[in-house]
């Protein structure tokens, strides 16, 4: 019998294990980074999708939610499709675009913005100092209300919406009215008025839609005809419609970030405008589970609540209550993650979700779900899982344990794990007690069949499961097939396969041998894997696979095959009749097939085929290179095609059939002339 692949550590153990690497995990995908005694100099007060922060000097980055304080030297970045915005104390607004990052550089009461690269919509608080810094380039904000886009290092994009602002680079001062554009790429800086007038959507407004899609009306004015392009990224990269437009287009869109802009004739196309459609969601609750009963030992049961996470939630209300109106509530609590633990008496309950959101209309509450926590008087067997008709190696049990997991009503319950020789437990050879809903033993037992359940504390049993023990492991032979020919390819490689013992640390051993006793192998060698690639020349072998341990002891062996390696012929080249070649049979009585001789060939197989579909008429072997066909009643005018494979001494393996097709035709002949006269008088 083959060892189980899974049986050893599996079933429960495994669902623990990823139950808990699970919890883990989610804990580090939102955990929150401990900033100290730091006093925050803002927040963020809308995320879509991804954005990360990194305290100064941690190498940790950390997701962000909305109404996440922000510190002084934090870096901030945003993923592909993905925006954040950030109010700072003195009431500047920082909205960051896709694939943007930023740093927070707050010194002496000055507003720094460290800008990076990717794309900002920046505007100064009321009476605020707000710059923004971009390599040698600083950007100066007081009162005024701009776009930044950046791509590269040499590279800087501003578009002043509002306002004025002040550009200094090496020196040299320029002021930015409002609907103007400076460029500045390398050390020149080129300013131009905005070529349209962008009017609907606002640059940054955001819309909740409720269907799959939403119409959007894009307006713009321009003196000369204009192109409109709208795309998913702020590169126009990934461009989602462009065409010749006057004045508006009106468009279906789905959910997600979008940007546009117009291109006038003959000139620059405006810096991008950003929209997000945000499709409304509502919390889906996970467990407990609708209609659910958590039976319960003690007073009360510690009951995990779950949830789907909202990326524009920034924390939930979850409120249950004996009614499914919510109003007899029980407990009502908050919580930032989407899992919550809450101890609660025997009884019926209600409960749902509300998420808090900057943006209010874009999420709405769960469904209410109901559970009752039962109170056990007696408390069921479990259910045994596993081992179930498996079968273990002696020493790996001894050395590195095996497994016993079953399922329980209730987690966290103390139960007793028997295992005994007799089917009846006269005499239970283990009997030990766990809570964890799995046992690991580790004990020398005897090769044999053995049964094991699980008792309650008040001694009620489980079903009964088996398992074997054996003190060596059992390896099957796969391919070559036993006393069966290999046919190979000339240099082609033996594809060797076996199956082993799975779940026990080590190798195998590959031994192949011309000598029915396995000595002076021409393979001795080791494998990792249930396969192995050997060159090996034609001829008569036996072989025989060992399964070793770690230290390369063996565990166990498998029978000896033999087998025979033939390598096939050269393929045959034909001579006559070639490839599509007319064969007239107006004169002939015969076909004379001919092709070249292959070295040590001993007989050749003609076959003649009637095509279309290759329908056999003929076959025939023979020892020379040519055969005499006149078997003119299996012939007709039309298509045919014929093969030929070659043989050589001492192996039935034949050469790769060679087809070659041809037709057959017959000539008509002219049309008849009569020579007797036209008249012809009979006296």
């Amino acid at each position: 019998m083959r060892l189980s692949k899974g049986d050893i550590t599996f079933t429960a153990i495994a669902l623990l294990v990823a139950l808990l690497l699970s919890t883990l995990l989610y804990l580090d995908l939102n955990r929150t980074l401990d900033a100290g005694d730091r006093q925050p100099i803002g927040k963020i007060v809308f995320k879509e999708r991804v954005a990360q922060r990194r305290l100064d000097r941690e190498p940790v980055w950390e997701n962000l939610r909305t109404e996440t304080p922000v510190y002084n030297r934090d870096t901030i970045r945003t993923e592909n499709l993905s925006e954040a915005e950030i109010v700072l104390n003195d009431g500047s607004r920082i909205a960051l675009e896709e694939n943007t990052l930023i740093v927070l550089n707050f010194a002496d009461n000055e507003a720094l913005l460290d800008f990076s690269y990717g794309g900002i919509r920046a505007a100064s608080g009321d009476g605020a100092d707000l710059k923004v810094r971009s390599g040698d380039t600083e950007v100066n904000l007081a009162n005024a209300e701009a776009r930044l886009s950046s791509d590269s290092p040499d590279s800087l994009q501003l578009e002043v919406k509002k306002g004025k602002a002040g550009l200094e680079r090496g020196g040299q001062s320029n002021e930015i009215s409002e609907n103007e554009v400076a460029s500045l790429d390398g050390s020149e800086i080129k300013t131009r008025p905005v070529s349209a007038t962008l009017v609907e959507p606002a640059d940054g407004e955001r819309r909740i839609i409720e269907a799959d899609k939403s119409r959007v009306l894009f307006r713009w004015t321009t003196a000369k005809p204009a192109k409109f392009e709208l795309s998913r990224t702020r590169d126009f990269r990934a461009i989602v419609m462009s065409q010749p437009a006057t004045g508006s287009v009106d468009l279906p869109l789905s959910s997600g970030v979008y940007f546009w802009r117009v291109v006038p004739a003959g000139e620059q196309a405006t810096p991008p405008r950003s929209l997000s459609l945000l499709q409304k969601r509502g919390v889906v609750l996970h467990s407990p589970q609708n209609g659910r009963t958590l039976p319960v030992r003690g007073a009360e049961a510690s009951v995990q609540f779950s949830w789907s996470q909202l990326d524009l939630a920034s924390s939930y209300q979850i409120i249950v209550s004996r009614d499914a109106a919510g109003s007899d509530i029980v407990r009502q609590e908050s919580a930032h993650t989407t899992l919550l633990t809450m101890p609660l008496p025997p009884g019926n309950y209600f409960w749902r979700v509300k998420p808090v959101s900057s943006v209010a209309e874009a999420v709405s509450a769960s469904a209410v779900n109901s559970f009752e926590v039962k109170r056990l008087e007696k408390m069921p067997p479990p259910v045994p899982v596993a081992p179930a008709g498996a079968t273990f190696l002696q020493r790996v049990v001894a050395e590195k344990g095996m497994v016993f997991a079953y399922k329980s009503t209730i987690q966290g319950e103390r139960y007793t794990v028997q295992v005994s020789s007799d089917a009846k437990f006269g005499q239970p050879i283990v009997s030990e007690s766990t809570t964890t809903g799995s046992l690991l033993l580790k004990r020398n037992l005897p090769e044999g069949t053995y049964y094991w359940r699980v008792l309650t504390e008040e001694g009620d049993p489980s079903g009964v499961l088996n398992f074997s023990i054996r003190s060596k492991t059992e390896v099957t032979s796969i391919f070559p097939v036993a006393d069966r020919s290999v046919v190979l390819e000339r240099d082609e490689a033996v594809a060797v396969r076996w199956q082993g013992s799975a779940g026990i640390p080590g190798g195998y051993r590959l031994i192949v041998s011309k000598a029915a006793d396995l000595k002076n192998p021409v393979i001795d060698q080791p494998s990792a894997s249930e396969g192995s690639q050997v060159k090996l020349d034609p001829g008569l072998y036996y072989w025989k696979v060992i399964q070793t341990g770690s230290s390369g002891e063996a565990l166990g062996e498998s029978r000896i095959e033999r087998f025979t390696v033939a390598v096939r012929p050269a393929k045959v080249m034909p001579v006559y009749p070639l490839a599509q070649t007319p064969v007239d049979m107006t004169q002939q009585e015969n076909i004379l097939f001919r092709w070249q001789p292959v070295a040590g060939a001993t007989a050749y197989r003609f076959r003649l085929y009637r095509e279309p579909g290759r329908k056999q008429v003929f076959e025939q072997l023979t020892p020379v290179n040519q055969l005499m066909f006149n078997r003119l009643d299996l012939l007709d005018t039309g298509l045919f095609s014929w093969s030929v494979t070659a043989r050589t001494k001492g192996t039935d393996a034949e050469s790769e059939e060679t087809v070659v097709p041809f037709r057959i035709s017959l000539d008509q002949g002219q049309k008849p002339e009569f020579i007797s006269p036209d008249t012809i008088f009979v006296k």
